[in-house]
Order: C-alpha cells, then sequence, then structure tokens
C-alpha cells in the first residue's frame, strides 16, 4: 500500500486522536450558573450560552468523523467561581474525568481542572489527578488571576509536574481588562490567541521554559500567534528581554525554546497557519484538537480535509499529526488503546 492510501486508510478508520475536547460536566454548570446567578443550569461562557455535553453525544460525534479517542477537559473550569468551592468544584469533576476514562478507556481521555489562585492547591490538585485519578495530564489557561505562567509563584507546582514529566495542556480564556476593552470582536476571535502567545514568551524569557523542561507544554490553537512572532521575538528578546526583568537569552536560545512547545491545530489548518508552525517545529509537535462543543461539528471535516491536502508535510508525518504524535505524548492513553482497558 502506497504512503498516500496508507494516510487515507488512516484517517477514516477511527486513527484519530483529538487532545482539545471539553467535557461540560453538569457538576461544573450546575456551579457556573449558580455563580452567575442564572436559575437554570445553563451558564453563559463570555455572552453565549454554554452548549449541551453528553458523553453519548461526543461519542456520536467522534464515530461521525473517525475520531479513535478524545481528551477531554475544561481548563477554565473555576473562572467565575467563589474561591471557597473551586477547589470541592475542580475535585469533583477531575473524579467525573476519571470515571469516564474508566468506562471508556479507549475511547476518552483527560486532563485535569485546577483551581485558581493559590500556587500549593494547584500542585496538590495535580498531584492527586496524575498520581492517585491516573489521568493523562493537566490544563490550565495563560494566566490565572493576572499571573502568567512563568511567573515564579508557580515553580513549586511546575516542579512538581517536571519531576513527573507531566502534560501540560495549555488553553486560552478572555485575558485580565477584556472588559475595558471596546471592540465588537468577540475574545475567543483574538484575544485567546494573544493570551496563549504572552503565556509561551513569559514562560521562556523568564527562563521557566528551561528550568523545567521535563514538562510537555501543549497550546491550544496552534500556540496563538507564537508561530508568526517567533523570529520576533528572536530578534529583540536578546536586547530588551532584561529590560522588564526577564532572563538573558541569545537568539537561538530564544527559539530553541520555542520550538519546545507542542501546539494542537484547532482551527490552525490554513496552508499560511501549517507552514508557520512546520518551521518552528516540524511535524513531531502537532497534533489534532477539535474544540467540541464549543465549536461546530461541521468544522471538522474541513480540518481533516486540509491536513490530507496539504504538500507541507509527507504522509508519514501526516499519520503522525493525526494520531502518532498524540499517543507518544500521552502513554497512558496509548496503553488504554493498546490493551483495551
Amino acid at each position: 500500500m502506497s504512503a498516500d492510501a496508507k494516510l487515507e486508510s488512516a484517517m477514516t478508520s477511527s486513527n484519530i486522536v483529538d487532545v482539545h475536547s471539553h467535557a461540560l460536566l453538569p457538576i461544573w454548570r450546575k456551579a457556573a450558573a449558580r455563580a452567575q446567578g442564572r436559575g437554570d443550569d445553563t451558564p453563559e461562557i463570555l455572552g453565549r450560552p454554554a452548549p449541551p455535553w453528553s458523553e453519548a453525544a461526543h461519542l456520536a460525534v467522534m464515530d461521525a468523523h473517525g475520531i479513535t479517542m478524545s481528551v477531554l477537559s475544561w481548563p477554565s473550569a473555576a473562572e467565575g467561581i467563589p474561591s471557597a468551592e473551586a477547589a470541592s468544584l475542580v475535585r469533583g469533576m477531575n473524579e467525573a474525568l476519571a470515571e469516564i476514562v474508566s468506562r471508556q478507556p479507549t475511547r476518552f481521555g483527560a486532563f485535569a481542572s485546577l483551581p485558581l489562585g493559590d500556587p500549593d492547591a494547584l500542585a496538590a490538585e495535580s498531584v492527586y489527578a496524575l498520581d492517585v485519578l491516573g489521568l493523562d495530564g493537566i490544563s490550565c489557561t495563560p494566566q490565572m488571576q493576572g499571573y502568567y505562567l512563568g511567573e515564579a509563584r508557580y515553580d513549586d507546582w511546575f516542579a512538581e509536574l517536571d519531576r513527573r514529566g507531566a502534560v501540560l495542556f495549555v488553553h486560552p480564556s478572555a485575558p485580565p481588562g477584556q472588559d475595558a476593552l471596546h471592540s465588537v470582536v468577540h475574545p475567543a476571535i483574538l484575544e485567546f490567541m494573544f493570551d496563549t502567545t504572552r503565556a509561551v514568551a513569559n514562560l521562556v524569557f523568564t527562563g521557566a521554559r528551561r528550568r523545567f523542561p521535563n514538562i510537555r507544554i501543549v497550546c491550544a490553537h496552534g500556540g496563538g500567534v507564537t508561530p508568526y512572532l517567533a523570529h520576533r521575538m528572536g530578534l529583540l528578546g536578546p536586547a530588551r528581554a532584561t529590560l522588564y526583568g526577564g532572563e538573558s537569552l541569545s537568539r537561538d536560545e530564544i527559539l530553541h525554546d520555542l520550538s519546545s512547545f507542542d501546539f494542537d491545530l484547532t482551527a490552525s489548518t490554513s496552508h499560511v497557519q501549517l507552514q508557520a508552525l512546520c518551521e518552528l517545529v516540524g511535524s513531531a509537535r502537532l497534533m489534532f484538537g477539535f474544540d467540541f462543543p464549543m465549536m461546530a461539528t461541521s468544522s471538522i471535516a474541513p480540518a481533516l480535509q486540509a491536513l490530507r491536502d496539504t504538500h507541507i508535510f509527507t504522509a508519514d508525518e501526516k499519520m503522525a499529526i493525526a494520531s502518532g504524535n498524540a499517543l507518544r505524548l500521552l502513554p497512558k492513553a496509548a496503553r488504554r488503546l493498546s490493551t483495551g482497558s
């Protein structure tokens, strides 16, 4: 069988792993609706009603598009939740995610949610989720209460992740000051992308990426605008990073650190996006994400077709992007697929 034929077979016979899907669990819906003062179980997410989600509906979408496994997460679960409730909420969510994975070990993986604020609580919930629940990784937003990833306050938490070689899935939410902007552009269109990029840059320029090299950091949505600004970061960074308290890094060191991140391809499969990502990290750090149920299911087939059609990657590289890269990143998920349990 030719490489192209193998690719077509792989991408039409349930050989796709999706690392970016969201489980809007009942426990979260109730807590978020209550925090927003709503009388029902339909909270709003940035001005829109939270879409419905169920395990069965998610499986139906996967089956319709040849998706072997989806990794569930809800990184912004604790946003807007009173701090006194956040820890118990995310603990309940993470235990519910573990139950879903236990029921469907070859169909679902999960990245844990975290409370906001207290770095000790971040570390404690991460350790519980990874060591006790056996989840596939941790999810978080680029900043929590205005402190971006890479800040020294997160060092103890990052040390726990680094010791375990953990996966950290970084997914944006509305950044600080969003409400002060007079703009008709929804934050998911632009600000999400910029906030992820701020976190990536902060991780590099604070030196955190170098201090904690064993954490596999997966950035949603192709890393925002990171691939396009990598050259600029490398060009301007050496002369300017220390002015704001950053590390003294050479151009090559900056580009090396930027190339150490992994990226999902949610809404990031145009030729320009794929070319920029390829130039930054090659193919081995790219993997699929479809953002169900936040994005319409009608976006899935075009994303798959875009990868089939591109000439940027070889057929073998495309197959790795479809599933192999994610399974190398997620050994627990790979074992479940291999053993069936």
